[in-house]
């Protein structure tokens, strides 16, 4: 069984948010390798500024079927900062960094050939500040952005036995009886 392809798009998005870019190599964002591929509900102080990742939806494309697996996934990006004031000019362009680093990438990163195949990323929208029942969390932000992808099955995970073996009934009397013996190649298309 393949792994699932929101945890491979989860994964690859952590590494682009943690992985030095330039020269010199510097982290994308204020959280440099603080980015967790999981929806934290508190971090301390000491482990800000740092990055939530997570998927909280997924859907199908219109023409989704098992010969077309097209899907579209809401991933979240959630900057966490001990900024004390709402909003800001530095928690505006951390988030800024984390939208510019995952628009700017066209492929997140995942392998060409592999079996996640990105069609389209497309930014959905940026909040500021998050709130919750106790009343809105300065310094904590979300990013959410829309993945299309097509799944493409490994080849490890198709059985093509059943197609290599070919089934039919015996016409006339057996081999064994005096009939005549038949065989039968079928070549399948190649790619």
């Amino acid at each position: 069984m393949s792994e699932s392809p929101r945890k491979l798009i989860r994964n690859a998005v952590v590494a682009l948010l943690a992985t030095p870019v330039g020269d010199p190599p510097a982290p994308p964002t204020v959280a440099g390798d603080r980015v967790y591929g999981n929806r934290t509900s508190a971090l301390a102080t000491k482990d800000m500024p740092a990055l939530a990742v997570y998927v909280l939806a997924e859907r199908p494309s219109p023409d989704w079927n098992n010969a077309n697996q097209e899907r579209s996934l809401k991933l979240f990006i959630e900057p966490h900062h001990d900024f004390k004031v709402e909003g800001g000019d530095e928690l505006d362009e951390f988030v800024w960094a984390v939208e510019r680093t995952i628009l700017d990438s066209k492929d997140l990163g995942l392998p060409e050939g592999g079996p996640v195949d990105i069609r389209e990323i497309n930014w959905q929208g940026t909040t500021l500040t998050i709130k919750t029942p106790e009343g809105l969390i300065p310094g904590v932000g979300t990013v959410e952005v829309e993945i299309k992808y097509l799944w493409v099955r490994p080849e490890a995970e198709m059985d093509l036995a059943p197609f290599l073996r070919i089934h039919g009934d015996q016409l006339g009397r057996p081999p064994e009886e005096g009939g005549d013996h038949v065989e039968i190649h079928a070549e399948l298309p190649q790619e």
